[in-house]
């Protein structure tokens, strides 16, 4: 979910500068650094197929904002929905394919 090709296109899209568009590359890193480790701990003593359930089902709903988002803020919005939950997608599926090669040995 990189913007930096379309930079320019948002920009003129939702009337704000290059530099503000530029600004989500910055918070996704963020959000991702932050919330992900956060989530993951706070939902390790829940089942990993619902929390991976709940996971998708949120990163859906983020998108989505994304995608009929009419201003800004809203598109902000869904970045931070996006990427704190992606986190988690990317933990477990690294765990289950250690889990996963580590039968087939």
């Amino acid at each position: 979910m990189m913007v930096a090709g379309i930079m320019n296109l948002m920009s003129q899209d939702l009337h704000v500068s290059e530099a503000v568009v530029g600004q989500l590359v910055t918070l996704y890193a963020l959000t991702f650094a932050i919330c992900g480790p956060l989530l993951v701990k706070l939902t390790h003593r829940f089942s990993s197929r619902s929390v991976l359930l709940w996971t998708l089902i949120v990163f859906i709903f983020g998108n989505g904002m994304i995608a009929i988002a009419p201003h800004f803020g809203i598109i902000v919005v869904g970045r931070i929905f996006c990427r704190s939950f992606t986190h988690y997608c990317e933990s477990f599926s690294t765990h289950s394919d250690a889990h996963i090669s580590k039968k087939q040995r």
